[in-house]
């Protein structure tokens, strides 16, 4: 009876373990998330033009429309459970197509100057990855975006234009798990000025600058996860040389870095031995 009743004790006792070790484990793992905006969107968008003459004379007006959406984010999320206590966004691209605006400058003291803009593609991606520190499932980030505007106009300003130009913009939004993936909600843009380039402004103006605001916090994204090891730096489900060259080229203090493997803040020895320990 007393046999019987030890098995019975060791018995629980090793699914307990198995069970805490299970926990500890996923604990110790991290979240690749690979998110995009699911077809069918719009966003309400404003553009703000302003126009100056010579004179020094400047009218700002502004339109709104609503064109179709696109979108998507990679990032990592440590650790593989909720609350997370950071994110690392390696790419991020929101795109706009097929946006139409109208404006008239200088209404009535030069007669009514008509602009129609056909914003036929409006793009951010981010430049370089980003580390965010979380206290919670929400989170804002300022960052460079590549921003490439390309547009058909008609009446004061004619023809196409191709602008390319690195912008700071600050991102937020709202990490919302489930079971097998996270949607992030709330997205928001801060606006931002885009100068013409002189070259391509018409006689008689000296400036055009648009205004561009988007998108609302109607907007988000979705997408999977997947769990992988802390030492897999680069996420691709296996922890091998690629990441080890990582990991020597981040070398030191550096907090940010994904090599920093047991948050300490450097990039060492520690870090080196947890990685070999998880080579596969």
């Amino acid at each position: 009876m007393l046999q019987s009743h030890t098995r019975s004790v060791l018995s629980h006792f090793v699914i307990v373990t198995a069970a805490a070790a299970a926990i500890t484990a996923v604990a110790q793992s991290d979240l690749i998330w690979e998110a995009a905006v699911p077809p069918g969107q719009v966003t309400p968008s404003n553009l703000r033009f302003t126009v100056t003459t010579p004179r020094g004379i400047s009218d700002t007006e502004q339109d709104q429309f609503s064109p179709p959406l696109s979108g998507s984010m990679s990032a990592r999320l440590e650790p593989s459970m909720a609350p997370f206590h950071s994110i690392d966004i390696s790419a991020m691209e929101i795109t706009t197509t097929h946006g139409f605006y109208s404006f008239d400058f200088f209404c009535p003291l030069m007669g009514c100057q008509h602009l129609d803009v056909h914003a036929e593609l409006t793009s951010h991606t981010l430049m370089a990855p980003v580390h965010i520190d979380l206290t919670s499932l929400s989170f804002t980030f300022t960052a460079e975006f590549l921003v490439r505007f390309v547009n058909t106009n008609t009446g004061v300003v004619a023809g196409t234009q191709d602008l390319t130009g690195t912008i700071p913009i600050t991102v937020s939004g709202s990490i919302v798990p489930g079971p097998n993936g996270a949607q992030l909600r709330n997205i928001t843009m801060s606006e931002y000025v885009f100068p013409a380039p002189p070259a391509l402004l018409p006689p008689g103006v000296t400036a055009i600058s648009y205004v561009r605001v988007l998108p609302n916090k109607a907007n988000f994204m979705a997408g999977g996860w997947t769990v992988v090891s802390p030492a897999d730096i680069n996420g691709d489900g296996s922890v091998n040389g690629k990441d080890l060259a990582v990991l020597l080229s981040d070398w030191g203090p550096n907090p940010t870095s994904l090599a920093d493997i047991n948050d300490d803040g450097v990039v060492g020895g520690e870090d080196l031995a947890q990685m070999l320990s998880s080579w596969s």
